[in-house]
């Protein structure tokens, strides 16, 4: 009974860390203009020309995390 409790859990945990991983990256496309933004596995990546220097210039990469508070 445990084993299948532990399961049960395993799968609402893992749902909803999807869920959260593709919100963030619905909300950063919407937020930050010019960058492609993907969910790979675990990760939301956030891929672009030049967003290295970006990064440094763009206060909305700049304070990405103030995004998603």
């Amino acid at each position: 009974m445990m084993d299948r409790l532990a399961a049960r859990a395993e799968a609402i945990g893992a749902q909803r860390a999807a869920a959260v991983r593709a919100d963030v990256a619905a909300l950063l496309s919407a937020e930050v203009q010019g960058v492609d933004v993907s969910v790979v596995g675990d990760d939301v990546v956030i891929a672009g020309r030049g967003l290295r220097w970006r990064a440094v210039r763009d206060p909305a990469l700049r304070w990405i995390g103030s995004l998603l508070r």
